[in-house]
């Protein structure tokens, strides 16, 4: 939450307070994964290049259909194209020598327990690069609540502790401000896994994933009688 004007003279105190910052954590486990798949096909005729990387991600599509929870689990962008060119010597110019189609789909698997088969459908077929696959939680938002709770619960423990310690009278709480949370995915995010010609470990992308990190702070006032 970013702090406009009229909170930032709400923050301010000309009585006795206790100000403290709170922080909390949590720690969860994913529960599904993205993976962007790129497709490419090269032919010296345009309408080939593209009706040839259209049909591998029509049938990547069905054969992957068994994975998906939802229709729209997976999304297939139009495909994108590029003149592909030799330079001629004799001409002393470049020559149209064909064309590079490529294709990118999303997929999204939320039952990870299909990841390991979903990776061995995916190995058959030539695809030209996993551009990116990430761990990540489906419903974020009872996380952000959860770990934004804990920051306020530590703010006031916090202020309970000081007051003991000070031996005074909490009076009510002036102000608080809830920061953006932060989400710290570590390692379980991979761009540029390689091309088609490369061995993947898809064992070590289904086993490397870790806990993410939700963490978030608050700033609490609270007079002191």
């Amino acid at each position: 939450m970013h702090v406009s004007a009229q909170t930032e003279q709400n923050a301010s105190i000309d009585k006795p307070s206790i100000q403290v910052t709170g922080m909390g954590k949590v720690y969860a486990v994913p529960d599904a994964a993205e993976i962007v798949v790129i497709l490419r096909n090269r032919d010296v005729s345009l309408k080939t290049a593209i009706n040839s990387v259209e049909n591998e991600a029509e049938s990547l599509a069905r054969s992957i259909k068994k994975y998906l929870i939802d229709s729209n689990d997976i999304s297939i962008d139009l495909p994108t194209t590029m003149n592909l060119f030799k330079w001629d010597q004799k001409k002393a110019l470049d020559i149209t020598t064909g064309y590079d189609a490529t294709q990118k789909l999303t997929i999204t698997i939320r039952n990870l327990s299909f990841l390991q088969d979903f990776f061995k459908e995916l190995f058959k077929r030539k695809i030209h690069e996993i551009e990116r696959f990430s761990y990540y939680n489906a419903d974020e938002s009872i996380y952000y609540k959860l770990v934004r709770q804990r920051a306020i619960d530590d703010a006031d423990n916090q202020t309970k502790d000081i007051a003991t310690a000070k031996k005074v009278k909490l009076g009510k709480l002036h102000y608080l401000e809830t920061n953006e949370v932060f989400v710290d995915q570590g390692k379980s995010s991979f761009y540029n896994l390689g091309t088609y010609d490369t061995i993947l470990d898809s064992q070590k992308l289904l086993f490397s994933s870790k806990k993410i990190v939700y963490a978030c702070t608050v700033k609490m006032i609270t007079e002191i009688e």
